[in-house]
């Protein structure tokens, strides 16, 4: 299972490549909490992809703060 972030570069895969007909690109509804800001926007079966550099998807620094750290010494 992946959040936005990984299936909106896999998004931008399939769209530039007209031989890859059939993707699964919905796992992050599965997710309790999607913790990424910009990426691809899905309406029922359409997704369309942002038009921000890069791939347009970031992680949000919010969950990034909630998230636990290990520090290796």
């Amino acid at each position: 299972m992946e959040s936005r972030l990984g299936l909106t570069a896999a998004a931008h895969l399939v769209s530039a490549r007209p031989n890859i007909r059939y993707a699964d690109l919905d796992s992050h509804f599965l997710l309790a909490e999607d913790p990424i800001v910009g990426g691809a926007e899905y309406d029922g079966g359409t997704i369309t992809l942002p038009t921000a550099p890069g791939i347009g998807a970031e992680v949000d620094p919010a969950f990034l703060e909630r998230c636990e750290r290990i520090t290796v010494a």
